[in-house]
């Protein structure tokens, strides 16, 4: 009977999904749009056997890490604003993640003029993504950067850098840095929310 019901919730659930779009995923979630409602998400837990996410495998859902969706309700000031959440799914707010893209080819196209060695596997497919790894793990790399920036009053020329630096500096000194040893801080996990903020929405 337990097994008949499981079947039937799922079943429900597919149902529910074909009126969504498939907007994103990873290796733990995936992520529709929720039609009723353009300015949020719903993210969901789905496994395969066992196994992690794999887009070319038979689904099925499974629970969502409560403790994923905690730590969006622990930083709100880092994370997309959490709306309803339980065992099946999160309702989340929708970020912006059009622009970070160009975003990130522009904060490269600006940063390697410096003349910074740690900035020798710096390119433009993971610029955020390494700017992060760099402030975090070598010593004295983000303020030797800051005073590059000032140097080379590179704010002015791209208000978008001194955006992504502000950011950056946030995590840093959040204890979410101090709480996850190894932040995925990259484009494809960051948008703005309807205030212009950087936020993100995986990590």
């Amino acid at each position: 009977m337990i097994r008949l019901i499981d079947l039937l919730k799922e079943e429900i659930i597919k149902e529910e999904l074909k009126q969504k779009q498939k907007i994103g995923y990873g290796k733990d979630h995936v992520v529709y749009d929720m039609l009723s409602d353009p300015s949020k998400v719903i993210k969901i837990a789905w496994g395969s056997d066992g196994n992690k996410y794999d887009p070319n495998s038979k689904l099925k859902q499974i629970e969502l890490d409560p403790t994923h969706i905690e730590v969006f309700k622990k930083y709100p000031d880092l994370f997309a604003k959490v709306y309803k959440h339980n065992d099946r799914y999160a309702i989340i707010e929708k970020l912006n993640t059009k622009p970070i893209i160009s975003d990130q080819t522009e904060i490269f196209n600006i940063l390697s003029k410096l003349d910074i060695e740690d900035l020798d596997y710096f390119d433009e497919h993971n610029a955020i993504g390494r700017l992060f790894w760099l402030s975090k793990n070598r010593k004295g790399f983000f303020n030797n950067l800051l005073i590059e920036i000032i140097k080379n009053d590179l704010y002015s020329k791209s208000p978008k850098l001194e955006l992504y630096i502000n950011f950056i500096n946030r995590i840093l000194k959040s204890k979410l840095n101090k709480e996850k040893s190894n932040l995925d801080v990259i484009a494809n996990n960051i948008g703005y929310d309807k205030e212009g903020r950087l936020k993100l929405l995986d990590f």
